[in-house]
């Protein structure tokens, strides 16, 4: 299951893909979820820039982990092919080989169904490529039991080929005169314009296969603070619009 979140900053998209990611968890009794976090926006859960820490923290009863990269962070340049290299050790550490569908030989046979977040998701693709690790999962995953959840700032921070391979849309305002189109080539015109003039925190959630579309009006039900627990945190998601279904997705 191949998720997208697009949203620019602000507007909520990491808070609504752990939403997600928990919901899911819930549902489908899944393993520990694993946040690749490039930016180090997941503090309020265990994190890690160790990649043998993260093999153990993936072991424990926590509900996620966050993989911070010791390249870059906040307020520090990245080179992306350092993010790249950071995310080929990272993906080896979460040993899915069984969801990859290498049942014989997998590192964890049995693996209960496994909720990978990629915050940042431009870092790994753009254009026509992707990394060839994100390419595996979207292409290879089981369908049943590994989702994916890519957040991003704009439609256009997807490959082509990860673009093509997406069930699930989840999408805050767009007002770029590209972003709209793609939005519009995606889903149709009737998306594109409530993209466009959507209030801020709201969200489209969109399934491709069925064309079926509802609007999430009220953040405050998947809003958490991802800051540490030790500071002071306002709700930046603390307006209510009309009310819209904000149940989370179904699992198929």
């Amino acid at each position: 299951m191949n998720i997208a979140i697009i949203g620019m900053r602000t507007q909520g998209k990491s808070t609504l893909a752990l939403y997600i990611a928990r919901t899911i968890q819930s549902r489908r009794r899944a393993h520990v979820i694993a946040i690749f976090d490039p930016k180090r926006t997941y503090n309020s859960i265990p994190h890690t820039s160790d990649v043998g820490e993260l093999e153990h923290l993936l072991e424990t009863e926590r509900d996620a982990v966050s993989y911070q990269p010791l390249t870059g962070g906040r307020d520090a340049k990245k080179s992306d092919d350092q993010v790249m290299e950071e995310f080929s050790e990272f993906f080896d550490a979460l040993a899915i080989d069984y969801h990859l569908g290498k049942r014989e030989t997998a590192r964890r046979p049995k693996l209960a169904p496994f909720v990978l977040i990629v915050d940042e998701a431009w870092f790994l693709q753009g254009g026509l490529s992707a990394h060839p690790r994100l390419e595996d999962i979207v292409r290879l995953a089981d369908a049943e039991n590994f989702y994916l959840i890519q957040t991003a700032h704009r439609p256009k921070d997807f490959s082509t080929k990860v673009r093509a391979q997406i069930n699930e849309l989840f999408i805050f305002q767009q007002w770029l005169s590209e972003d709209i189109e793609i939005v519009r080539e995606w889903c149709g015109e009737e998306i594109a314009t409530i993209v466009r003039n959507l209030p801020k925190h709201h969200v489209v959630r969109y399934e491709i296969d069925t064309r079926k579309f509802e609007i999430w009006s009220n953040p405050k039900v998947w809003y958490s603070s991802l800051k540490q627990e030790n500071d002071e945190n306002g709700n930046p998601n603390g307006g209510e619009g009309e009310t819209g279904n904000t149940s989370g997705p179904d699992p198929h």
